[in-house]
């Protein structure tokens, strides 16, 4: 064999894989495709499917409600009677109007009426509104059909009139036609019929619900692709189907376009489709597409969600593409130089082809990761951006359907279980075994304060916080639930009621520090009832039991007056006797001779009480809820501290550059009122604002600050005091080491003449005129500037 025929069957032996390796790759990525495009049409259309089944038997119950409403149960059955007995030529029977006439919630019921009910039906229409029920409008019929009383907006008109006699007949309630009212609005009417206390079918109510949520979801696959559409329509009485949501190319579609029975589109296959199907066909617009349809077995609705198999399909044209080129251009290498690059090239193709292997099994994760720049590289890189668009696609879809089940189940604000979940996990706790359970009912005192005064945004965050604090508290296998406003549920299964009991001490304990918003801080407790299942008792009686032991906890806790409320009665009055005094204590500053100077002092607030003992602010205000008064304490002290030094200086007791260094508490930092509104009013040259180190470097103090004090344990090293003093210098803030309370602490310190020193060691706070009588220069040496009289402090003790 020539060597010719070598070379021909050397580029067939290469040339035959590759176009193999090709096609297969394509067929591959086809097949994958157009499976998981199928699949995720046929998941959307099931969660779509059952979120419309959620809100249908939610507008139904609602009209189950109303019409098992006492009123109108009582008020139909006497104008039923009434109106049976007129018929028959007898006189009325008493026993109905006194009935009426006892109903003290509606003024009059005339039942010569033509519409008798009709206050009814305006008063129920209120309610509704009142409760959040989804009734718009309604209208309440007797069992003929005639209408009693309706609401003004009311506009249904049936089509078919029989659907009436329907739901009364079958005693069930009854889904009706959607469809435009006199106002434009998109209603749907549901008929729920009406019992009477013999269970005698005695009339029905008529209610319209908005279509606005049904319609609103349905339109967001749109934005799914360029293609991508879901619409519902309605069975005519001649069986066609109308367009109750807008068609993506047809915006004017809704309820103005109907599709006739025998025309073969997904529609009309979809009203018909009790089960789940996903089929290609071609659309309303001639267009082939792949179509999910089901049918609304509630309302009898037709759903199709859809794409068009172009766009389905794009990514295996443009791989098609892709596979040309990359095809041709691997012969035109191979004939120039087949030997040098056969193994590469192999090695290469064998790769893409495991990885779109890998992937068509379900792996998006995977990736060619070929880097060269030729046709096999662009190839690869074709799969793996295909890969990628997969597997975004997939996460997105993932993330849709985890986002509905989660919104299904949870509480929005707090991300917490919603109440309708933690009544299944009961139920199945209930039903699961016969294990000891218990159930904890909290809500939370304060709350409502919270609201009141700082509005409900201040309440979201006190809402959110709690419940992070509560699931930190909680054990593992606890659940915590929001049930609605400020309460909250804790299952704990399998625990009994001594466990249970212990447990509660942690659920207080995460209410002892105080809740931080942006409105302030909030001091919140909660009342805790606790109760545990057994043999004989049902984990919902359980619940039932937790919640009225709540109640009677918080009865008692309301009945006690309260630490806050003693100490800001406390403070008051100290406020209003003028029993606020202040200490002062001495700050120094040293120059490089060792010379010490009094060059400030630090107010020290001091209650008086009535016997003459003096009360800490620290042992007062972490129990004091009222801002208003801690800012009138701190507003009074800085008012005392700024007359104070005016005197002093008038007198010549202190020096021209003598200040005081007010330290504001971390709480106050905290509260938009004193900070903007009385602060800026106090610091002065003769009164500064100090806050300490720590606080600042966590961002908890404003600009505001003059004086920042560290620590004496922070400038035992060198080179970390001069970083701070240079730090806090280029920011124009002052930097003073307190705590120097030994000979000890101030020998080990870094000494530097930008710094003041504060601690026992030089003196404790002292009433105000020990403080003038021990630092305040002599009488007769008031014509001296102090700053020129550097000489050795006396040490306090």
């Amino acid at each position: 064999m020539g060597i010719r025929a070598k070379l021909v069957l050397c580029l067939l032996a290469v040339l035959l894989p590759l176009a193999a390796v090709s096609a297969i790759s394509f067929h591959w990525f086809d097949q994958q495709l157009k499976e998981r495009t199928e699949t995720s049409l046929g998941n959307t259309l099931r969660l779509e499917a059952l979120r419309i089944e959620e809100i249908l038997e939610s507008y139904a119950q609602d009209a189950r409600n109303l019409a098992a409403d006492t009123r109108v149960n009582s008020f139909v059955t006497a104008v039923t009677t009434y109106r049976r007995t007129n018929t028959q030529n007898s006189p009325t029977p008493s026993s109905a109007s006194l009935y009426l006439e006892d109903r003290d919630d509606i003024a009059s019921i005339d039942l010569d009426a033509a519409w008798p009910l009709q206050l009814l039906v305006l008063d129920l229409q209120r309610k509704a509104g009142m409760i959040g029920s989804s009734a718009l409008e309604l209208r309440i019929t007797d069992r003929e059909g005639l209408t009693l009383g309706e609401t003004m907006g009311f506009s249904w008109n049936p089509e078919d009139p029989a659907i009436l006699l329907t739901a009364m007949s079958t005693v069930k309630t009854v889904f009706a036609d959607a469809f435009v009212t006199d106002t434009n609005q998109r209603h749907l009417a549901i008929v729920s019929p009406i019992m009477s206390a013999f269970d005698e079918v005695v009339g029905s109510v008529i209610i319209e619900v908005p279509m606005k949520l049904i319609t609103s979801a349905v339109s967001m696959h749109e934005r799914a692709g360029q293609t991508t559409e879901a619409y519902l329509a309605q069975p005519t009485d001649k069986g066609a189907a109308q367009l109750i949501t807008a068609l993506r190319f047809d915006r004017k579609s809704a309820y103005k376009k109907t599709v006739a029975a025998d025309e073969n589109l997904p529609i009309n296959i979809a009203l018909h489709a009790t089960d789940p199907q996903v089929t290609t066909i071609d659309d309303y617009r001639g267009i082939e597409t792949i179509a999910a349809l089901q049918q609304i077995t509630t309302t009898g609705w037709g759903l199709v969600v859809k794409i068009d198999t172009s766009e389905a399909y794009a990514p295996v044209v443009k791989l098609r593409n892709y596979l040309s080129i990359a095809a041709t251009a691997a012969l035109l290498l191979i004939l120039l130089g087949y030997t040098v690059l056969l193994g590469p090239i192999a090695h290469r193709l064998k790769k893409t082809a495991l990885t779109a292997q890998t992937i068509k099994s379900g792996d998006l994760t995977v990736r060619v990761g070929d880097l060269h720049n030729d046709e096999i590289g662009k190839l690869a890189r074709t799969i793996d951006s295909l890969a990628e668009q997969l597997h975004e696609d997939h996460q997105k879809r993932l993330d849709v359907e985890e986002q509905l089940r989660h919104q299904a189940t949870h509480d929005e604000l707090t991300g917490l279980l919603n109440r309708k979940h933690a009544n299944k996990l009961i139920e199945e706790l209930d039903d699961a075994n016969n294990q000891v359970h218990s159930v904890m009912f909290l809500d939370l005192n304060g709350f409502k304060d919270v609201n009141d005064y700082y509005g409900h945004s201040a309440g979201d965050e006190v809402l959110t916080s709690v419940a992070g604090r509560l699931l930190n508290a909680i054990p593992n296998n606890a659940t915590l639930a929001r049930w609605g406003g400020d309460e909250f549920v804790i299952i704990l299964p399998n625990t009994d009621a001594v466990a249970a009991q212990v447990f509660t001490s942690d659920i207080h304990a995460a209410f002892e520090t105080p809740v931080s918003t942006r409105e302030g801080i909030h001091r919140i407790s909660t009342s805790i009832g606790l109760a545990t299942s057994n043999n004989s008792k049902s984990l919902q009686e359980t619940l039932a039991e937790a919640d009225s032991l709540m109640y009677e906890d918080k009865r008692q806790t309301r009945s006690t007056r309260t630490i806050s409320n003693i100490a800001e009665r406390t403070l008051e009055r100290a406020l209003q006797e003028e029993r606020i005094e202040l200490w002062y204590e001495p700050i120094i500053s040293r120059d490089s001779d060792g010379n010490e100077t009094l060059t400030a002092a630090e107010p020290k607030i001091r209650i008086r009480t009535k016997d003459g003992g003096i009360v800490l602010p620290e042992e007062l205000l972490p129990e004091i809820n009222n801002t208003g008064l801690t800012i009138r304490l701190y507003e009074h002290a800085l008012t005392e501290s700024r007359n104070s030094i005016s005197r002093w200086k008038q007198t010549n007791i202190v020096s021209t550059d003598f200040r005081l260094l007010f330290d504001i508490t971390p709480g106050l930092w905290e509260i938009p009122e004193f900070t903007t509104n009385v602060l800026p009013h106090f610091s002065t040259d003769d009164v500064a604002i100090s806050s300490k180190h720590e606080q600042k470097a966590q961002g908890r103090t404003n600009l505001c600050t003059d004086v920042i004090k560290i620590k004496a344990s922070e400038f035992t090293n060198k080179a970390n005091a001069i970083e701070l003093i240079e730090s806090y210098g280029i920011q124009g803030i002052s930097t003073c080491v307190e705590g120097i309370d030994s000979r000890e602490a101030m020998t080990s310190l870094t000494l530097d003449e930008r710094l003041c020193y504060q601690g026992r060691l030089f003196d404790t706070p002292l009433r105000a005129v020990d403080f003038i009588s021990r630092w305040g220069r002599p009488s007769s040496d008031s014509h001296i500037p102090l700053s020129d009289k550097n000489f050795k402090l006396r040490l306090a003790g």
